[in-house]
């Protein structure tokens, strides 16, 4: 979530959907001067090539002080019943690209990740 006006702010909009109640829960975490465009849930694969969905988030977006684009490292955090009820910033990726970060992807066959940014290049990053 971007902010557009001064009032606004950056983050991340977390919803909470429980089917069995109708209740809908939400979170958000502001991300003060980064801007978020998109973000990737991270996939792991096991030794039978199985893919498991992990805890963790890549989020790609702006950095307005830096004026760089940047991909952060983030973890879900679960309540005892199993659902979000947070995330957690763990780290920067440090790779300092000139444009917003706007697309992160993971190959679900091979677990590379690819990362696009304004400026035109798209990276990738193997396993």
């Amino acid at each position: 979530m971007q902010k557009y006006f001064s009032n606004q702010k950056n983050g991340i909009l977390l919803f909470n959907v429980q089917k069995e109640n109708k209740q809908k829960i939400e979170l958000f975490y502001d991300t003060k001067n980064f801007e978020v465009y998109c973000f990737c849930q991270v996939l792991l694969h096991d030794n039978m090539n199985n893919k498991i969905e992990s805890d963790f988030l890549l989020v790609g977006g702006f950095n307005v002080e830096r004026r760089e684009g940047r991909i952060k490292l983030f973890k879900i955090l679960y309540n005892a019943i199993g659902n979000i009820n947070n995330i957690e910033y763990l780290n920067d990726i440090e790779i300092g690209f000139e444009g917003a970060v706007n697309s992160i992807i993971q190959s679900e066959k091979y677990g590379n990740i690819l990362s696009s940014c304004y400026d035109g290049y798209i990276f990738v990053y193997q396993n």
